[in-house]
Order: C-alpha cells, then sequence, then structure tokens
C-alpha cells in the first residue's frame, strides 16, 4: 500500500502459501497490516514475510535491505537488448487488433448495435466474414453482412463447432452471395437457398446460383413481367379497384400483382422492386405499353 501523502512503499514479498484460498487471505491480511502501519505514521520496510493461517497474519522472516539481497545479478551469457523505435512500431503494427480497437470499429464505423458486436466478437473468425463482405469489390452494408452472420451462418454451424470457418462456407463465397443480394441480383428467399447449398461446395456462389437457377431477373426483363401481369384482362377487376383506391388498406389488392409477377417468375423477381413497377404501370393510362399481355 501507499499512503496518500508519501512516494510507493517498499516492496514486501509474502511466502510459502498453499492454496488459492490461502493466497487470498495473505493477501488481505498484508493489506490490512500495511494500512495500519501507515495509518499510525510508520514506513513499509522491504523484507519477506510468512503466513499464518490459524492466526491470519503475516509474519518477519528476514529484511531485504538492498538489491542484491534478491540476487539480482546480471546473466553473463545475455548480453544487452538494444531496440530500436521502428523496429517496435513494425511489431505494433504487426499485433493483431486489440478488443478494444475492435469493439470501437465495429460501433463507430460500422455502426452495428451493442448486442450484434457482443455475439459476433463471441464466436471465433466471424468478424472476419463481415470485413470479406464489406470490402472491395462486394461493398456490403455492415449491418447487412452481421444480420447475415448472426441469423443464417450462425445456424449451419455444428454445435461442437469452435469456428464460423466450421460452417462450409468460406467467406469469399460468403461475401459474393451478400453483394448478389444487395445488388438485389438475388432474392432473400433464394440467397438463403444458396448459403445452403454452398456448405462444402467448391464450385463458388455463382455456379450454385446459376444451378439453382435463382439469379433474379435484369430491369427490363421485370418490367415485361409487370407490364404483362397489370395488362391482363383477367385482372381487369383488381386493376380497376387499385387505381380508384384512396387508403392504404384499399391499395393493399397490390399484394395480388405482386404475387401474380412471383408465381410466373418462380419467386426470382425482387418483391420491393416489381412493388414499385406496378404501381407505376397500374396507374398509367395506357396498360399495353409496357409488354405482352396473357393470362398469369
Amino acid at each position: 500500500l501507499t499512503a496518500p501523502t508519501s512516494v510507493a512503499t517498499a516492496r514486501v514479498e509474502v511466502k510459502n502459501v498453499n492454496g488459492v484460498r490461502f493466497l487470498r487471505d495473505a493477501v488481505l491480511a498484508e493489506a490490512q497490516r500495511q494500512a495500519r502501519v501507515l495509518l499510525d505514521g510508520g514506513t513499509i520496510d522491504r523484507e519477506t514475510r510468512g503466513y499464518d493461517a490459524r492466526a491470519r497474519c503475516t509474519l518477519p522472516l528476514r529484511t531485504k535491505e538492498q538489491l542484491t539481497d534478491y540476487r539480482f545479478m546480471p546473466e553473463p551469457d545475455v548480453p544487452p537488448l538494444v531496440l530500436h523505435t521502428d523496429v517496435v512500431q513494425r511489431w505494433r503494427r504487426a499485433l493483431p487488433e486489440s478488443l478494444e480497437a475492435r469493439t470501437e470499429r465495429l460501433a463507430r464505423h460500422y455502426g452495428l448495435r451493442e448486442s450484434d458486436i457482443t455475439t459476433l466478437l463471441a464466436h471465433d473468425s466471424a468478424l472476419g466474414y463481415v470485413d470479406a463482405a464489406m470490402a472491395a469489390p462486394h461493398s456490403v452494408p455492415a449491418t447487412l453482412a452481421a444480420s447475415w452472420v448472426i441469423n443464417e451462418l450462425f445456424a449451419m454451424v455444428p454445435r461442437d463447432a469452435s469456428s464460423v470457418c466450421e460452417s462450409g462456407v468460406d467467406s469469399d463465397n460468403f461475401a459474393r452471395l451478400l453483394a448478389l443480394l444487395h445488388e438485389r441480383r438475388v432474392s432473400a428467399p433464394a440467397a438463403k437457398r444458396v448459403l445452403r447449398a454452398l456448405c462444402d461446395d467448391p464450385r463458388g456462389t455463382d455456379a450454385v446460383v446459376d444451378e439453382l437457377g435463382v439469379r433474379a431477373l435484369t430491369d427490363a426483363e421485370l418490367r415485361a413481367v409487370c407490364a404483362a401481369v397489370a395488362s391482363a384482362p383477367e385482372h381487369a377487376a383488381p386493376r380497376e379497384r387499385y387505381r380508384r383506391a384512396t387508403t392504404d388498406s384499399e391499395r393493399r389488392v397490390m399484394k395480388h400483382f405482386v404475387g401474380q409477377v412471383m408465381k410466373r417468375t418462380r419467386g426470382h423477381a425482387d418483391a420491393a422492386a416489381a412493388s414499385a413497377l406496378l404501381h407505376e404501370l397500374l396507374l398509367a393510362d395506357d396498360h399495353g405499353g409496357g409488354g405482352g399481355g396473357g393470362g398469369g
């Protein structure tokens, strides 16, 4: 201990302590002894003390007046080690990112919630998947990457696994899949199918997407399908209801048209994009200009 108005006290060693409980008791007993000495105006001497477990106090064994009493002496076979500043800086840069720096980066630069940060840092390699998805050329938003790691990728990791890498999906394929999802080139349900199929599949994301046939339509293809649905004769009644709707509840008929688009595209269309296109087409004066008609 150190008195508030004094410099640091001398070092006191407590030896011959057996067991963790006795170690705790010895530390407390010695701290209390030093506090009493300092409060009485005394000083702490450099010495070695033993611990009496029955009396719960420390007892003096021998004093050590000089550093030589500790048998500190140079090792003749080990020369002095001189480290230049540039060497130390190079080693410091090579150190892995500290937990504090990683937490700050996730919160301040990535904008992730505290609960998500805690979950990611608790699982080995999880953050690497987020970083891979955010890096060029994928450039996936951090919130999307973190959400898919936590809610989808974690579900694929065996219970006895120690790393997210044991999900069977490598970070590059995961990042590519999220890039396709972010660019609306695959829908969320389709992306989940692809993720499951990617498990231990060496061919890569694009090959699996093409094999499953889940690549989303181009803008032109989606507009053509939406135009066909909007102008179909059998949809005349719901089309008229939508055009006359004045409230959100009346516009719920839009779900009918989106459903028809998803049916024609076998679920490969982006529902939000289809809804926006359908709104434009259904309110247009001429429904025949956006693509061919026909039954749904």
